[in-house]
Protein backbone atom coordinates (compact mmCIF):
# COMPACT_ATOMS: atom_id res chain seq x y z
CA UNK A 1 0.00 0.00 0.00
CA UNK A 2 1.44 3.40 -0.97
CA UNK A 3 1.44 6.39 1.36
CA UNK A 4 -1.44 8.18 -0.41
CA UNK A 5 -3.77 5.22 0.11
CA UNK A 6 -2.68 4.95 3.72
CA UNK A 7 -3.35 8.66 4.25
CA UNK A 8 -6.82 8.29 2.72
CA UNK A 9 -7.59 5.38 5.04
CA UNK A 10 -6.51 7.28 8.15
CA UNK A 11 -8.38 10.39 6.99
CA UNK A 12 -11.55 8.32 6.48
CA UNK A 13 -11.29 6.92 10.01
CA UNK A 14 -10.77 10.40 11.45
CA UNK A 15 -13.76 11.81 9.54
CA UNK A 16 -16.06 9.02 10.73
CA UNK A 17 -15.04 9.65 14.35
CA UNK A 18 -15.87 13.38 14.33
CA UNK A 19 -18.92 15.57 13.76
CA UNK A 20 -20.34 15.51 10.22
CA UNK A 21 -21.25 19.16 9.60
CA UNK A 22 -18.75 21.25 7.55
CA UNK A 23 -16.90 22.78 10.50
CA UNK A 24 -16.74 19.43 12.32
CA UNK A 25 -15.41 17.70 9.21
CA UNK A 26 -12.84 20.48 8.73
CA UNK A 27 -11.69 19.96 12.32
CA UNK A 28 -11.33 16.21 11.68
CA UNK A 29 -9.30 16.85 8.51
CA UNK A 30 -7.02 19.42 10.19
CA UNK A 31 -6.58 17.10 13.16
CA UNK A 32 -5.50 14.21 10.95
CA UNK A 33 -3.31 15.80 8.24
CA UNK A 34 -1.10 18.87 7.95
CA UNK A 35 -3.81 21.33 6.84
CA UNK A 36 -5.15 24.45 8.52
CA UNK A 37 -8.89 24.75 9.16
CA UNK A 38 -9.10 27.34 6.39
CA UNK A 39 -7.45 25.01 3.85
CA UNK A 40 -9.54 22.04 5.00
CA UNK A 41 -12.94 23.79 4.87
CA UNK A 42 -13.62 23.56 1.07
CA UNK A 43 -13.01 19.80 1.14
CA UNK A 44 -15.16 19.51 4.28
CA UNK A 45 -18.03 21.36 2.59
CA UNK A 46 -17.87 18.95 -0.36
CA UNK A 47 -17.94 16.00 2.02
CA UNK A 48 -20.94 17.36 3.95
CA UNK A 49 -22.84 18.15 0.76
CA UNK A 50 -22.24 14.94 -1.22
CA UNK A 51 -22.28 12.08 1.29
CA UNK A 52 -24.96 10.37 3.38
CA UNK A 53 -23.18 10.22 6.74
CA UNK A 54 -25.94 8.23 8.40
CA UNK A 55 -25.09 5.01 6.55
CA UNK A 56 -21.56 5.68 5.27
CA UNK A 57 -18.95 2.91 5.65
CA UNK A 58 -15.17 3.26 5.85
CA UNK A 59 -14.77 1.68 2.41
CA UNK A 60 -17.34 3.98 0.77
CA UNK A 61 -15.67 7.05 2.27
CA UNK A 62 -12.25 5.85 1.10
CA UNK A 63 -13.58 5.42 -2.45
CA UNK A 64 -14.99 8.95 -2.42
CA UNK A 65 -11.72 10.42 -1.13
CA UNK A 66 -9.75 8.42 -3.69
CA UNK A 67 -11.80 9.99 -6.50
CA UNK A 68 -11.76 13.53 -5.04
CA UNK A 69 -9.95 15.98 -7.35
CA UNK A 70 -9.75 18.55 -4.55
CA UNK A 71 -7.96 16.08 -2.25
CA UNK A 72 -5.60 15.08 -5.08
CA UNK A 73 -4.63 18.74 -5.58
CA UNK A 74 -4.11 19.22 -1.84
CA UNK A 75 -2.00 16.04 -1.65
CA UNK A 76 0.36 17.35 -4.34
CA UNK A 77 0.45 21.05 -3.47
CA UNK A 78 0.55 20.75 0.34
CA UNK A 79 2.66 17.55 0.54
CA UNK A 80 -0.03 16.05 2.75
CA UNK A 81 1.18 13.94 5.66
CA UNK A 82 -0.70 12.29 8.52
CA UNK A 83 -0.09 14.03 11.85
CA UNK A 84 -2.57 11.99 13.92
CA UNK A 85 -3.11 8.27 13.59
CA UNK A 86 -6.71 7.44 14.61
CA UNK A 87 -5.96 3.70 14.39
CA UNK A 88 -4.44 3.93 17.86
CA UNK A 89 -7.61 5.40 19.37
CA UNK A 90 -10.56 3.81 17.58
CA UNK A 91 -12.66 1.14 19.31
CA UNK A 92 -11.89 -2.55 18.81
CA UNK A 93 -14.86 -3.28 16.48
CA UNK A 94 -13.68 -0.57 14.07
CA UNK A 95 -10.09 -1.87 14.30
CA UNK A 96 -11.39 -5.31 13.34
CA UNK A 97 -13.20 -3.75 10.37
CA UNK A 98 -9.94 -2.10 9.32
CA UNK A 99 -8.12 -5.43 9.54
CA UNK A 100 -10.81 -6.94 7.35
CA UNK A 101 -10.36 -4.14 4.80
CA UNK A 102 -6.64 -4.91 4.68
CA UNK A 103 -7.42 -8.60 4.25
CA UNK A 104 -5.95 -9.67 7.60
CA UNK A 105 -6.99 -13.11 8.91
CA UNK A 106 -9.67 -12.77 11.64
CA UNK A 107 -8.32 -14.65 14.68
CA UNK A 108 -11.15 -14.66 17.23
CA UNK A 109 -9.14 -16.62 19.83
CA UNK A 110 -5.96 -18.66 20.19
CA UNK A 111 -7.72 -21.88 19.12
CA UNK A 112 -8.63 -20.19 15.86
CA UNK A 113 -4.99 -19.06 15.47
CA UNK A 114 -3.76 -22.61 16.15
CA UNK A 115 -6.11 -23.98 13.49
CA UNK A 116 -4.84 -21.40 10.98
CA UNK A 117 -1.24 -22.40 11.80
CA UNK A 118 -2.05 -26.09 11.38
CA UNK A 119 -1.12 -26.75 15.01
CA UNK A 120 -2.85 -28.17 18.04
CA UNK A 121 -3.46 -25.63 20.84
CA UNK A 122 -0.69 -27.32 22.83
CA UNK A 123 1.79 -27.05 19.95
CA UNK A 124 0.90 -23.39 19.43
CA UNK A 125 1.63 -22.80 23.10
CA UNK A 126 4.98 -24.56 22.72
CA UNK A 127 5.98 -22.54 19.65
CA UNK A 128 4.70 -19.19 20.87
CA UNK A 129 4.79 -19.17 24.67
CA UNK A 130 7.59 -21.51 25.76
CA UNK A 131 10.83 -19.71 25.14
CA UNK A 132 13.95 -21.90 24.68
CA UNK A 133 15.03 -23.85 27.74
CA UNK A 134 18.09 -22.20 29.27
CA UNK A 135 19.79 -25.51 30.08
CA UNK A 136 22.86 -26.10 27.85
CA UNK A 137 21.72 -29.67 27.14
CA UNK A 138 18.32 -28.61 25.78
CA UNK A 139 19.45 -27.62 22.26
CA UNK A 140 17.15 -30.14 20.55
CA UNK A 141 14.12 -28.53 22.18
CA UNK A 142 15.02 -25.03 20.99
CA UNK A 143 13.41 -23.46 17.95
CA UNK A 144 16.52 -21.68 16.61
CA UNK A 145 20.00 -22.38 15.25
CA UNK A 146 22.70 -19.98 16.50
CA UNK A 147 25.76 -18.60 14.71
CA UNK A 148 28.00 -16.02 16.45
CA UNK A 149 29.23 -13.36 14.02
CA UNK A 150 31.89 -10.66 14.30
CA UNK A 151 30.91 -7.21 13.03
CA UNK A 152 33.25 -4.81 11.22
CA UNK A 153 33.55 -2.61 14.33
CA UNK A 154 34.87 -5.54 16.40
CA UNK A 155 31.65 -6.22 18.31
CA UNK A 156 29.75 -9.48 18.20
CA UNK A 157 26.22 -10.42 17.23
CA UNK A 158 24.34 -13.70 16.99
CA UNK A 159 22.53 -14.85 13.88
CA UNK A 160 19.41 -16.66 15.11
CA UNK A 161 17.81 -18.77 12.35
CA UNK A 162 14.49 -20.48 13.07
CA UNK A 163 14.26 -24.22 12.46
CA UNK A 164 12.19 -25.35 9.50
CA UNK A 165 8.74 -25.69 11.13
CA UNK A 166 8.86 -22.33 12.88
CA UNK A 167 10.36 -20.68 9.78
CA UNK A 168 7.43 -21.91 7.69
CA UNK A 169 4.98 -20.47 10.25
CA UNK A 170 6.80 -17.12 10.20
CA UNK A 171 6.74 -17.02 6.40
CA UNK A 172 2.99 -17.70 6.52
CA UNK A 173 2.59 -14.82 8.97
CA UNK A 174 4.51 -12.55 6.61
CA UNK A 175 2.51 -13.54 3.55
CA UNK A 176 -0.99 -13.59 5.04
CA UNK A 177 -0.75 -10.86 7.69
CA UNK A 178 2.33 -8.69 8.18
CA UNK A 179 3.04 -7.82 4.54
CA UNK A 180 -0.53 -6.52 4.18
CA UNK A 181 0.01 -3.81 6.81
CA UNK A 182 1.49 -0.70 5.15
CA UNK A 183 4.92 0.61 6.02
CA UNK A 184 6.07 4.21 5.64
CA UNK A 185 7.14 5.42 2.19
CA UNK A 186 10.62 6.16 3.57
CA UNK A 187 11.23 2.48 4.47
CA UNK A 188 13.08 0.60 1.70
CA UNK A 189 14.63 -2.42 3.39
CA UNK A 190 12.73 -5.74 3.15
CA UNK A 191 9.79 -4.11 1.33
CA UNK A 192 8.45 -5.58 -1.92
CA UNK A 193 9.35 -3.40 -4.89
CA UNK A 194 11.98 -1.45 -2.95
CA UNK A 195 15.69 -2.06 -2.52
CA UNK A 196 19.02 -0.49 -1.66
CA UNK A 197 18.79 1.15 -5.09
CA UNK A 198 15.50 2.90 -4.30
CA UNK A 199 16.84 3.75 -0.82
CA UNK A 200 19.86 5.61 -2.23
CA UNK A 201 18.27 7.03 -5.42
CA UNK A 202 16.78 10.07 -3.71
CA UNK A 203 20.22 11.19 -2.51
CA UNK A 204 22.11 11.13 -5.83
CA UNK A 205 24.08 14.27 -6.79
CA UNK A 206 23.32 16.26 -3.63
CA UNK A 207 25.70 18.83 -2.10
CA UNK A 208 25.42 17.19 1.32
CA UNK A 209 24.43 13.69 2.44
CA UNK A 210 23.99 12.78 6.11
CA UNK A 211 24.17 9.10 7.09
CA UNK A 212 23.25 7.86 10.57
CA UNK A 213 22.74 4.34 11.96
CA UNK A 214 20.35 2.95 14.56
CA UNK A 215 22.06 0.93 17.28
CA UNK A 216 20.75 -2.59 18.04
CA UNK A 217 17.75 -2.05 15.75
CA UNK A 218 16.03 -5.43 16.29
CA UNK A 219 17.08 -5.75 19.93
CA UNK A 220 15.64 -2.31 20.78
CA UNK A 221 12.01 -3.23 20.05
CA UNK A 222 10.26 -4.18 23.28
CA UNK A 223 7.72 -7.06 23.29
CA UNK A 224 5.05 -4.82 24.82
CA UNK A 225 5.16 -2.53 21.78
CA UNK A 226 4.62 -5.53 19.50
CA UNK A 227 1.62 -6.66 21.57
CA UNK A 228 0.10 -3.21 21.17
CA UNK A 229 0.73 -3.33 17.42
CA UNK A 230 -1.33 -6.52 17.04
CA UNK A 231 -4.02 -5.14 19.34
CA UNK A 232 -4.28 -2.05 17.13
CA UNK A 233 -4.82 -4.41 14.20
CA UNK A 234 -7.92 -5.78 15.93
CA UNK A 235 -6.64 -8.87 17.80
CA UNK A 236 -7.37 -9.49 21.48
CA UNK A 237 -4.62 -9.68 24.08
CA UNK A 238 -4.28 -13.49 24.12
CA UNK A 239 -4.02 -13.72 20.32
CA UNK A 240 -1.61 -10.77 20.21
CA UNK A 241 0.69 -12.43 22.75
CA UNK A 242 0.58 -15.72 20.82
CA UNK A 243 1.43 -13.92 17.58
CA UNK A 244 4.44 -12.14 19.01
CA UNK A 245 5.52 -15.38 20.69
CA UNK A 246 5.86 -16.92 17.23
CA UNK A 247 8.18 -14.06 16.25
CA UNK A 248 10.35 -13.55 19.38
CA UNK A 249 13.23 -15.46 20.90
CA UNK A 250 15.28 -15.54 24.09
CA UNK A 251 18.87 -16.60 23.47
CA UNK A 252 20.08 -19.44 25.74
CA UNK A 253 22.86 -18.52 28.16
CA UNK A 254 25.21 -21.11 26.67
CA UNK A 255 25.13 -19.29 23.31
CA UNK A 256 26.01 -15.88 24.76
CA UNK A 257 29.64 -16.60 25.68
CA UNK A 258 31.10 -14.85 22.56
CA UNK A 259 29.27 -11.62 23.50
CA UNK A 260 31.57 -9.55 25.71
CA UNK A 261 29.32 -6.50 26.16
CA UNK A 262 27.14 -7.05 29.23
CA UNK A 263 24.37 -4.72 27.98
CA UNK A 264 24.17 -6.58 24.67
CA UNK A 265 24.07 -9.94 26.44
CA UNK A 266 21.17 -8.71 28.54
CA UNK A 267 19.28 -7.68 25.39
CA UNK A 268 19.69 -11.19 23.97
CA UNK A 269 18.46 -12.72 27.25
CA UNK A 270 15.19 -10.80 26.95
CA UNK A 271 12.50 -11.67 24.37
CA UNK A 272 13.60 -9.91 21.17
CA UNK A 273 13.27 -9.96 17.39
CA UNK A 274 15.88 -12.51 16.25
CA UNK A 275 18.15 -11.49 13.40
CA UNK A 276 17.62 -14.35 10.96
CA UNK A 277 13.85 -14.80 11.35
CA UNK A 278 11.82 -13.79 8.26
CA UNK A 279 9.30 -11.90 10.43
CA UNK A 280 11.87 -9.69 12.19
CA UNK A 281 12.59 -7.10 9.47
CA UNK A 282 8.89 -6.79 8.60
CA UNK A 283 7.90 -6.22 12.23
CA UNK A 284 10.81 -3.82 12.72
CA UNK A 285 9.61 -1.74 9.76
CA UNK A 286 6.09 -1.61 11.20
CA UNK A 287 7.41 -0.63 14.62
CA UNK A 288 9.53 2.12 13.02
CA UNK A 289 6.52 3.71 11.28
CA UNK A 290 6.20 6.58 13.74
CA UNK A 291 9.99 7.01 13.77
CA UNK A 292 9.93 7.35 9.96
CA UNK A 293 7.00 9.76 10.15
CA UNK A 294 8.77 12.05 12.62
CA UNK A 295 12.19 11.84 10.96
CA UNK A 296 10.68 12.73 7.59
CA UNK A 297 8.96 15.76 9.13
CA UNK A 298 12.19 16.86 10.87
CA UNK A 299 14.14 16.42 7.63
CA UNK A 300 11.65 18.46 5.60
CA UNK A 301 11.79 21.18 8.23
CA UNK A 302 15.52 21.61 7.60
CA UNK A 303 15.31 21.28 3.81
CA UNK A 304 16.36 17.61 3.67
CA UNK A 305 14.76 14.45 2.28
CA UNK A 306 14.84 11.16 4.19
CA UNK A 307 14.92 7.40 3.52
CA UNK A 308 15.67 4.35 5.69
CA UNK A 309 17.05 0.92 4.84
CA UNK A 310 16.71 -1.29 7.96
CA UNK A 311 18.93 0.52 10.50
CA UNK A 312 20.57 2.88 7.95
CA UNK A 313 19.15 6.42 7.98
CA UNK A 314 19.90 8.71 5.04
CA UNK A 315 19.25 12.44 4.64
CA UNK A 316 20.28 14.81 1.85
CA UNK A 317 19.69 18.38 0.79
CA UNK A 318 19.96 20.54 -2.34
CA UNK A 319 21.98 23.05 -0.33
CA UNK A 320 24.91 22.65 2.04
CA UNK A 321 23.73 24.45 5.16
CA UNK A 322 26.02 23.46 8.05
CA UNK A 323 23.71 24.91 10.71
CA UNK A 324 20.69 23.02 9.33
CA UNK A 325 22.74 19.81 9.21
CA UNK A 326 23.75 20.18 12.87
CA UNK A 327 20.17 20.94 13.92
CA UNK A 328 18.90 17.90 12.03
CA UNK A 329 21.46 15.63 13.72
CA UNK A 330 20.28 16.80 17.15
CA UNK A 331 16.65 16.28 16.15
CA UNK A 332 17.34 12.76 14.85
CA UNK A 333 19.04 11.78 18.13
CA UNK A 334 16.14 13.18 20.15
CA UNK A 335 13.41 11.57 18.02
CA UNK A 336 15.20 8.20 17.96
CA UNK A 337 15.53 8.23 21.76
CA UNK A 338 11.88 9.22 22.14
CA UNK A 339 10.86 6.25 19.94
CA UNK A 340 12.98 3.77 21.90
CA UNK A 341 16.04 3.69 19.63
CA UNK A 342 19.60 5.00 19.88
CA UNK A 343 22.03 6.37 17.30
CA UNK A 344 25.36 4.63 16.71
CA UNK A 345 27.41 7.82 16.91
CA UNK A 346 30.61 6.39 15.43
CA UNK A 347 28.75 5.65 12.17
CA UNK A 348 27.42 9.20 11.70
CA UNK A 349 28.87 10.81 8.56
CA UNK A 350 28.35 14.16 6.88
CA UNK A 351 29.44 13.69 3.25
CA UNK A 352 29.94 16.49 0.72
CA UNK A 353 30.76 16.38 -2.97
CA UNK A 354 34.42 16.90 -2.13
CA UNK A 355 34.64 13.26 -1.01
CA UNK A 356 32.91 9.98 -1.68
CA UNK A 357 29.22 9.95 -0.73
CA UNK A 358 28.22 6.37 0.04
CA UNK A 359 25.02 4.89 1.46
CA UNK A 360 24.64 1.18 2.28
CA UNK A 361 27.53 0.38 -0.05
CA UNK A 362 26.19 2.48 -2.95
CA UNK A 363 28.13 5.54 -4.19
CA UNK A 364 25.75 8.45 -4.91
CA UNK A 365 28.06 11.34 -5.91
CA UNK A 366 27.03 11.79 -9.57
CA UNK A 367 25.04 8.62 -10.19
CA UNK A 368 24.38 5.36 -8.41
CA UNK A 369 27.40 3.08 -8.59
CA UNK A 370 29.59 0.75 -6.55
CA UNK A 371 33.01 1.64 -5.07
CA UNK A 372 35.84 1.28 -7.60
CA UNK A 373 37.78 -0.99 -5.22
CA UNK A 374 34.84 -3.41 -5.09
CA UNK A 375 34.60 -3.54 -8.90
CA UNK A 376 38.36 -4.04 -9.26
CA UNK A 377 38.37 -6.84 -6.69
CA UNK A 378 35.54 -8.65 -8.48
CA UNK A 379 37.29 -8.22 -11.82
CA UNK A 380 40.50 -9.67 -10.37
CA UNK A 381 38.62 -12.72 -9.04
CA UNK A 382 37.04 -13.27 -12.46
CA UNK A 383 40.39 -12.97 -14.23
CA UNK A 384 41.99 -15.46 -11.85
CA UNK A 385 39.05 -17.83 -12.36
CA UNK A 386 39.76 -17.71 -16.10
CA UNK A 387 43.51 -18.26 -15.64
CA UNK A 388 43.65 -20.71 -12.74
CA UNK A 389 40.15 -22.16 -12.55
CA UNK A 390 37.21 -21.20 -10.32
CA UNK A 391 38.24 -23.53 -7.47
CA UNK A 392 41.39 -21.45 -6.90
CA UNK A 393 39.28 -18.38 -6.04
CA UNK A 394 36.69 -20.02 -3.79
CA UNK A 395 38.60 -19.13 -0.64
CA UNK A 396 35.43 -18.87 1.45
CA UNK A 397 34.42 -22.36 0.29
CA UNK A 398 30.98 -21.42 -0.98
CA UNK A 399 29.15 -24.69 -1.74
CA UNK A 400 27.60 -23.09 -4.85
CA UNK A 401 30.45 -20.84 -5.99
CA UNK A 402 29.07 -20.27 -9.48
CA UNK A 403 25.67 -19.21 -8.11
CA UNK A 404 27.46 -16.92 -5.65
CA UNK A 405 29.39 -15.28 -8.51
CA UNK A 406 26.21 -14.91 -10.56
CA UNK A 407 24.63 -13.17 -7.58
CA UNK A 408 27.57 -10.76 -7.40
CA UNK A 409 27.22 -9.96 -11.10
CA UNK A 410 23.46 -9.46 -10.77
CA UNK A 411 24.13 -6.96 -7.98
CA UNK A 412 26.58 -5.08 -10.23
CA UNK A 413 24.05 -5.10 -13.07
CA UNK A 414 21.42 -3.68 -10.72
CA UNK A 415 23.53 -0.87 -9.23
CA UNK A 416 26.40 -0.28 -11.68
CA UNK A 417 25.26 -1.46 -15.13
CA UNK A 418 28.07 0.52 -16.81
CA UNK A 419 30.53 -2.03 -15.33
CA UNK A 420 28.43 -5.13 -15.92
CA UNK A 421 29.15 -5.95 -19.57
CA UNK A 422 32.92 -6.02 -19.05
CA UNK A 423 32.64 -8.28 -16.00
CA UNK A 424 30.10 -10.53 -17.72
CA UNK A 425 32.54 -11.14 -20.59
CA UNK A 426 35.16 -12.37 -18.09
CA UNK A 427 32.57 -14.61 -16.43
CA UNK A 428 31.63 -16.24 -19.75
CA UNK A 429 35.27 -17.27 -20.30
CA UNK A 430 35.44 -19.30 -17.07
CA UNK A 431 35.67 -23.07 -17.51
CA UNK A 432 33.24 -24.42 -14.94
Amino acid sequence: MNYRKLLIRQLALSLLEGAHHPVGLANSIAGCVNLTLRDALPLAEELARNLDWGSLTVMQLEQWLEASERLAVLYRSQRLRVVKWPLTAIPAPQRAALGSAWGLPPFHNTDHLAQWCGLSPGDLNWYSQRYPNQRPDARKLQHYHYQPRHKSDGSQRILETPKSRLKSLQRKLNHDLLNKVPVHDAAHGFVAGRSVKSFSRLHVDRPVVLAMDLKHFFLSIAPGRLVRLFQRLGYDLAVSKALIGLCLNQTPEAVLSPIHCLATRQRYRQPHLPQGAPTSPVLANLMAFRLDLRLEAAAHGQGFCYTRYADDLAFSSHRHDRAATRILQRQVRSIAADEGFAIKEEKTRVMTRAGRQQLAGVVVNKKQSLPKAEIKQLEAILNNCVRYGPHSQNRARHPQFRAWMEGKLAYVQHLAPHHFERLQRHFELIQW
